[in-house]
């Protein structure tokens, strides 16, 4: 199971979490066949408000921006972004 079956309402996200020393982690597992719609709607939003209540830093890796709708869609939700480019790609 992974994040989509909370977006389905199958499973808490308390149950599928990876727990380590000081980290927690949620894994999206396989895409789904509506990311955008999930990603965007409003159990995510809920699921983020959530994770600010308890958590006091909280990291999403999403796909590169421009190749899908993802990080577009969180970056109304989001405090800061985090770009990760190669060497001489970003030119």
């Amino acid at each position: 199971m992974n994040l989509f079956f909370v977006f389905l309402g199958i499973a808490a996200w308390q149950d599928l979490r990876t727990r380590r020393i000081s980290l927690d982690v949620l894994v999206g597992g396989e895409n789904p066949p509506n990311p955008s719609e999930l990603l965007g709607g409003e159990r995510m939003k809920e699921l983020l408000t959530t994770l600010r209540i308890r958590y006091d830093c909280i990291i999403i890796d999403l796909p590169p921006v421009g190749i899908v709708t993802d990080a577009l869609l969180l970056s109304h939700e989001v405090t800061a972004y985090l770009l990760v480019v190669r060497p001489a790609s970003a030119i």
